[in-house]
């Protein structure tokens, strides 16, 4: 066999590998901080128990000295084109990020205090020259 075929085999197996690479299966679809669920919360009223019941585990938990907590539910979302499948030129397709923070104030006694809900979104683009981000604005 000729080098120059056994080359060229090489990069028709490398080209399908890129191809295929590219059509796995799609991630998990992100459903973000659920507004409905948000609307539950009743300041003074919604108990801890029923915080965590609704929102699960938080990612963190902050204590007071005045002995109240923060708890923190933190979401991101990572969204690209269709672009960024072509093999190499997809390395160059802008990526979109959202983060949502939830954080919940509970008192002393069991009860939501306060709560707020807080979210931005960034895009990131990478070029021959470095990477840039740039907050997004709706």
């Amino acid at each position: 066999m000729h080098w120059s075929r056994f080359v060229g085999k090489f990069y028709l197996i490398g080209l399908v590998g890129l191809i295929v690479a590219g059509c796995g299966p799609a991630p998990p679809s992100y459903k973000g901080v659920d507004q409905r669920k948000v609307k539950k919360i009743q300041d003074g009223v919604t108990t801890e128990a029923q915080v965590r019941t609704i929102f699960g585990v938080p990612k963190e938990v902050m204590e007071t000295e005045s002995g109240k907590r923060i708890f923190i539910y933190e979401y991101t979302k990572m969204t690209r084109g269709v672009e960024a499948a072509v093999p190499i030129f997809g390395a160059f397709a802008p990526t979109d990020f959202t983060y949502q923070t939830l954080a919940i104030l509970i008192g002393p006694d069991g009860k939501v205090e306060k709560h707020q809900l807080k979210g931005e979104k960034w895009r990131a683009t990478q070029t021959l020259t470095g990477a840039k981000a740039e907050k997004v604005t709706d």
